[in-house]
């Protein structure tokens, strides 16, 4: 059992910071905003959500996702926060659903949790709490648990576009429940 803590907790490390490595390797020269410039024809970046339990409240903010191709291995990171890159003292909440497959992700259905991500048939799943002003977060991921599904609606070239719930615990057995989530995510360079 210590053992499988072990691969629990390692595998939790390495998923957060890729999502931390991806959310700020953002520039603050990147000149499109959460709903591109006018006329850009770059989709608007948003987030929102209801959650209950361990959080709650009614949450947004922006949204992207990085796409990438190792040689026919899929990878897709869709993240989404309530601050301003690395820079804003604000920031309560980081979202982030991970994709990794044989063939590029497609609209469809995928159940949310670490056994159908394991067996390249779904996605992962985090929520994570952030306090700030005690230099805190609680982590809550399909990794300790749960159930839930994501809608992708639509993948293009510039966005990503669905909707998703699931229900998420920490690691002392504490449940997050996110419901009435939509997206539509940036594809960033």
């Amino acid at each position: 059992m210590r053992v499988f803590s072990s691969v629990q907790s390692l595998l939790s490390a390495v998923f957060f910071m890729s999502a931390a490595f991806i959310m700020w390797s953002c520039s603050d020269d990147d000149d499109r905003g959460p709903s591109g410039p006018a006329g850009s024809g770059v989709p608007s970046a948003e987030i929102s959500f209801t959650v209950s339990g361990a959080d709650t409240g009614q949450k947004s903010g922006e949204c992207f996702a990085s796409v990438f191709d190792f040689g026919g291995q899929y990878f897709v990171y869709i993240d989404g926060n309530d601050g301003i890159e690395e820079t804003d003292p604000e920031v309560t909440f980081i979202i982030g659903f991970e994709y990794t497959g044989d063939t590029p992700l497609t609209p469809g259905t995928y159940p949310l949790g670490y056994d159908a991500f394991l067996e390249g048939e779904g996605m992962m799943a985090e929520y994570e709490i952030i306090n700030e002003s005690e230099d805190s977060a609680r982590l809550f991921g399909n990794i300790f648990a749960h159930e839930g599904s994501i809608v992708i609606s639509e993948v293009t070239v510039n966005s990503i576009s669905g909707s998703f719930s699931f229900t998420a615990a920490d690691e002392d057995g504490e449940e997050v429940t996110l419901t009435n989530g939509q997206f539509q995510a940036a594809v960033s360079d």
